[in-house]
């Protein structure tokens, strides 16, 4: 009686699910006073909390596109190239009150681009906005400045990838095929 009472609770736990998908970061765009290598590793980090979705890149995958294309869909994997777009970056100083410290906000804008791997058809796009805000000192520190960036381009890239799982996984119902009138002769 135990064995089958075992059997079934492991019949019952969960089955982790098998990635859909495997992504390159392609490049980060726009604006100046964002670090790429910063976009580049919260882009990764947020990709990597995501294991049922995205399948990790493995060393002895091929560079050119078109071998990767073929090794993915032996994989059963839907591979795309992935360029973020920093769209805006806010700055907003809010002077301290006497005897109080002020406030500083740092906010961003971008999107997320994806296009097939290896015809590089755009697939999907993701959208991500965020404001992140600190008690500051008179002095701010290049340290914290980037702390508080950071902290918003992280949530904006969250936003962003989650609305572009979204889409891929569901996608929009084709479009119903057209009642053409014949022509009258």
């Amino acid at each position: 009686m135990r064995c089958l009472r075992f059997a079934l609770l492991l019949a019952a736990a969960p089955v982790a699910a098998a990635p859909k998908y495997f992504v390159i970061l392609q490049g980060v765009e726009g604006k100046q006073d964002v670090k790429t290598e910063q976009v580049r590793k919260l882009f990764l980090d947020e990709v990597a909390r995501h294991p049922d979705d995205f399948a990790p890149a493995q060393p002895d995958f091929p560079k050119e596109p078109k071998e990767l294309a073929v090794k993915l869909a032996a994989l059963k994997l839907k591979g795309y190239f992935v360029t973020v777009r920093v769209l805006e970056v806010g700055r907003q100083l809010d002077e301290p009150q006497p005897g109080k410290r002020g406030q500083l906000a740092r906010s961003v804008k971008l999107t997320l681009v994806g296009a097939t791997i290896p015809d590089e058809q755009v697939a999907f796009g993701g959208v991500g906005e965020s404001t992140a805000a600190a008690i500051v000192g008179k002095k701010i520190s290049p340290g914290e400045e980037e702390s508080i960036l950071g902290d918003a381009l992280k949530d904006a890239i969250g936003q962003a990838i989650a609305t572009a799982l979204d889409k891929l996984n569901h996608p929009p119902p084709p479009p119903p095929p057209s009642k053409k009138k014949p022509h009258k002769k």
